[in-house]
């Protein structure tokens, strides 16, 4: 009866040339030229019913059947277990699995309030290392979006992210920004929806002080009058702190402000931030929370690097 043509998912129509284990395993030379013996199961169930239908009646019916998906909530289990494992806790249990840390939460609440009344708050988290720091920033990103907050993270060190270079702690904090009414991240969605909102960006503007040296105001009038698509995108990418002005950006920009990657410029993106912050609250966020992680990184600096 062989050579009988088969179908495997992967590895697609090849000649059966053998079986062994009366039948379980197959011997097939696909069309790319490889031979590969492999479980009856695992090729295409057309395919093997053809096979058994070929076959005298003593030959054993083989299980089709694929191992069953697992439940939501099964694989959460095994997700947590499997993370736990490892020492660390699986960001969407990250409430359900804090023990302890109440007087922690508190403050962290305490703060949360505070920014909604008064404008803003700081909290320093302060522990030797397997302390939880980490969790708790977590912890403190998931209240912060549940409080309606915008959500803006970074993880310091001495590559990607070292903390005396503020442009690229910046670019680190608008990639990863989260918002409690979308699951995008990054400055596009707060820009679109003060696209979508002119009143609001005119009430920005008019607010800065310096609205011609304000990048992110310049964004925001450029934002309503982006001749092209990608003029637009370029847009969001620059005032995130991603590239240098382009010649599509100068046709939505003609003299983009400078956004400065060497010197003392740590004011520069908190007062961007600040601005970023200030949009949200006029967009109807609470505000933006700003987590910094691994913050311990800046002792490693030398004296010239801490600016």
């Amino acid at each position: 009866m062989l050579p009988q043509i088969v179908e495997h998912p992967q590895l697609g129509t090849g000649k059966l040339l053998k079986t062994y284990m009366s039948g379980y395993e197959w011997e097939v030379e696909f069309e790319s030229g490889r031979r590969f013996r492999l479980p009856a199961r695992e090729f295409e169930t057309d395919t093997v019913t053809a096979w058994q239908q070929s076959q005298p009646s003593s030959a054993p019916a083989l299980t089709l059947a694929r191992p069953a998906v697992l439940e939501t909530d099964q694989f959460r289990a095994r997700q947590t277990l499997e993370a736990l494992r490892f020492g660390i806790v699986p960001v969407q249990d990250v409430e359900t699995l804090t023990i302890g840390l109440e007087a922690e939460s508190v403050s962290l609440n305490r703060a949360l309030a505070r920014s909604k009344e008064r404008g803003g708050d700081v909290q320093a988290v302060i522990g030797d290392y397997g302390f939880g720091k980490s969790h708790f920033i977590e912890l403190a990103a998931r209240r912060a979006l549940r409080e309606n907050f915008m959500v803006a993270s970074a993880s310091l060190d001495l590559l990607e992210v070292p903390p005396g270079k503020p442009l690229e702690i910046y670019r680190a904090l608008t990639a990863a920004m989260r918002y409690p009414d979308t699951h995008a991240r990054g400055l596009r969605p707060l820009i679109e929806k003060a696209r979508e909102m002119p009143s609001v960006a005119r009430q920005f503007v008019d607010q800065s002080p310096v609205p011609d040296f304000c990048p992110l105001s310049k964004a925001l009038i450029a934002a309503a009058d982006c001749p092209t698509q990608a003029a637009y995108d370029d847009l969001i990418l620059w005032i995130s702190g991603h590239i240098k002005p382009t010649p599509e950006l100068k046709t939505c920009i003609r003299k983009p402000p400078t956004l400065y990657a060497v010197g003392e410029v740590a004011r520069q993106y908190s007062y961007l931030l600040t601005g970023i912050s200030v949009l949200a609250t006029l967009l109807g966020y609470s505000g933006l929370a700003v987590l910094i992680d691994e913050s311990e990184h800046y002792s490693l600096l030398r004296a010239r690097q801490r600016g």
